[in-house]
């Protein structure tokens, strides 16, 4: 069939009441559908947003553990300095205090140091062997003054005295560790020479017993 032969008529009329004839080709007409390509872009396109966004999610995800590991470094940095600046200050007016003390305390040891030094100085000055009778009195007045002195002295600085006595536990307690141990070693020493001196002489102790029981035998028999 010719393209003539498959063409349709179709009759229209004007305004003028004019027939007017119109042909046309069914096949040259396209039908508008989609292709099965479109689809598959847009299905691409789709999985393309849905990956970027998942990454997206992560992304901020990540952030965010970020922020909230900053947001507690940040929070234990403050409670941290706070703790520590309170105990560093504390510490240090401790510190202050006990310096202050322990100059005082080495002042104080110093000036009764000085003090005892020449107090012994004069004791030892005192020789009784050397005073005539005639000044005996008057020497032993001077004399009992000096002791007397000392004296007072020393009980003055008996709180210094007793600083020894208010030392730490660990000191005493290898004091006493050390006087054990002294002990104890010349403990042993005594012991390893009474064991040898044993030893060299228990040989001779049998012999001159044995000797003695022999001339107890012999000289009875005579």
């Amino acid at each position: 069939m010719s393209a003539l032969a498959k063409s349709k008529s179709h009759h229209f009329y004007d305004e003028d009441d004019q027939d007017v004839l119109i042909q046309f080709d069914e096949n040259s007409f396209v039908p508008v559908t989609p292709y099965q390509e479109d689809f598959e872009d847009q299905v691409n396109e789709a999985q393309e947003q849905l990956l970027q966004l998942r990454q997206k999610q992560e992304m901020l995800e990540r952030q965010k553990l970020e922020l909230e590991e900053l947001q507690r470094r940040k929070e234990e940095f403050t409670h941290g300095r706070a703790e520590v600046t309170e105990q560093l200050s504390q510490s240090i007016a401790h510190l202050e205090r006990e310096a202050a003390r322990a100059q005082q305390l080495a002042e104080e040891c110093l000036d009764s140091k000085e003090s005892f030094e020449q107090h012994l100085r004069i004791v030892e000055m005192l020789r009784p062997e050397h005073w005539s009778r005639a000044d005996l009195r008057d020497e032993l007045t001077r004399a009992l003054a000096c002791i007397e002195d000392a004296e007072q002295d020393i009980a003055q600085a008996g709180h210094l005295l007793e600083v020894r006595k208010a030392a730490p536990k660990g000191v005493r307690v290898t004091e006493k560790k050390s006087t054990a141990s002294a002990a104890a070693s010349r403990e042993q020493g005594f012991l390893h020479w009474f064991k040898c001196g044993l030893a060299f002489t228990l040989p001779l102790m049998i012999f001159v017993g044995v000797a003695l029981l022999l001339l107890s035998i012999f000289g009875a028999g005579n």
